[in-house]
């Protein structure tokens, strides 16, 4: 064990509210070696998981220290495997520079990463049923110097990402998958369409191509993690109140007051998120856009049709996204830079984005997010 590091947990019940607040304590000149849990409550459903790995990738750019993981387990490979079942769990092993076991002592990487090198290697070769064993569902997409799986993934052809019909034939074969008899996602044909389901992850998937594999100056990254996730929760009462914490959002807090008006005891939710590691497309945006603010540039990237790319049939990403999101009486959140979007498309709400849904943080993350929560419970014949 060397250097003299300060431990930095991440609890299993985190709010998004106190990741932020961790999110400005990382930002400090401060040598921490960081902590993660086996597993997030609700795996880390409405968005949780998806903040936790924007507070992994900030650490990683902006400490100047040497990163480590400082893990609960033991010296095991077993004691890894839960771990390794979550994306968060991955990108922690796969990106630092040093794993302590719960003793301090430094242990092979190789030792850790096990479990999640079997799973990699399932999603290369299509066998999905041998990847996530319940209705969660990750991919991937390393890159480092010892190690790169960016394009050897589900979803691209050589360096671009598959058409938008062979990416539905995949995502149905993901989501229809029999695990132990069941489908991955049980009932979920019945309750969305598959199609319009598909687009939306596309859209996910394509928006971190363009804007997560590159610095600021538009130099592809030599080191880089991004993923896609999709999981299906049943989530209680008490659920929705670790997830507001004890200063929640205005936008949160409606949706959790909507949602919780309607007395279930279970409330079903699709989760999806999108998390890179690279610059993010409001700093990708400033060559472009001689607009002043951040907000500005953000506001600009929300209009439909605009796109920093000079190709036609570009910048309706975002559009459709937030059409879909609205469609389904969904939560939106997008975090990049210091600037954080988060919506609620309860009845009556428009699904135009405005300067009021957007604010300013306290702290700026390298990262960028973007998840998607679309309830479950009332899907069926809505939105037309």
């Amino acid at each position: 064990m060397t250097g003299d590091y300060k431990d930095f947990p991440i609890s299993t019940s985190e709010s998004l509210s106190d990741i932020e607040d961790k999110a400005f304590k990382l930002g400090l000149d401060i040598p921490y070696k960081i902590r993660l849990p086996s597993r997030l409550k609700a795996k880390g459903a409405l968005g949780i998981e998806a903040a936790v790995l924007q507070l992994l990738g900030t650490w990683l750019h902006k400490n100047k220290y040497k990163k480590v993981f400082h893990s609960y387990q033991q010296n095991k490979p077993e004691d890894f495997k839960e771990l390794c079942s979550s994306i968060y769990g991955i990108a922690a092993l796969s990106m630092v520079d040093e794993v302590w076991d719960k003793e301090k002592n430094i242990i092979q990487r190789g030792l850790t990463l096990q479990e999640a090198k079997e799973t990699i290697e399932s999603l290369r070769k299509g066998r999905f049923s041998n990847c996530f064993k319940s209705k969660y569902f990750g991919i991937p997409y390393i890159k480092t110097e010892r190690y790169d799986k960016e394009f050897d993934m589900p979803f691209y052809n050589g360096s671009k990402v598959i058409d938008a019909d062979a990416f539905y034939r995949i995502i149905e074969k993901i989501l229809l998958d029999n695990i132990e008899g069941f489908s991955r996602f049980k009932r979920l044909k019945e309750m969305i369409d598959i199609e319009e389901l598909s687009d939306l992850l596309w859209e996910l998937l394509k928006n971190s191509h363009d804007h997560g594999r590159s610095d600021k100056f538009k130099n592809i990254l030599t080191t880089n993690f991004r993923t896609l996730i999709i999981q299906q929760q049943d989530l209680t009462e008490a659920y929705f109140d670790t997830w507001c914490g004890e200063f929640p959002s205005k936008a949160q807090s409606a949706f959790r007051d909507n949602w919780l008006g309607i007395k279930r005891g279970k409330y079903s939710f699709l989760d999806l998120s999108v998390v890179d590691f690279g610059a993010g497309f409001v700093d990708l945006a400033k060559e472009k856009l001689d607009i002043g603010s951040d907000m500005d540039i953000f506001m600009k990237c929300m209009e439909q049709g605009w796109s920093r790319f000079p190709e036609r049939n570009r910048g309706d990403g975002l559009t459709k996204i937030l059409n879909t999101v609205h469609k389904y009486k969904g939560w939106l959140r997008i975090r990049t830079g210091n600037l954080l979007l988060e919506k609620t498309f309860i009845e009556g709400v428009s699904n135009k984005v405005v300067r009021e849904d957007i604010k300013v943080m306290s702290s700026s993350v390298v990262v960028t997010s973007l998840h998607v929560s679309l309830p479950l419970s009332d899907f069926k014949g809505r939105g037309n």
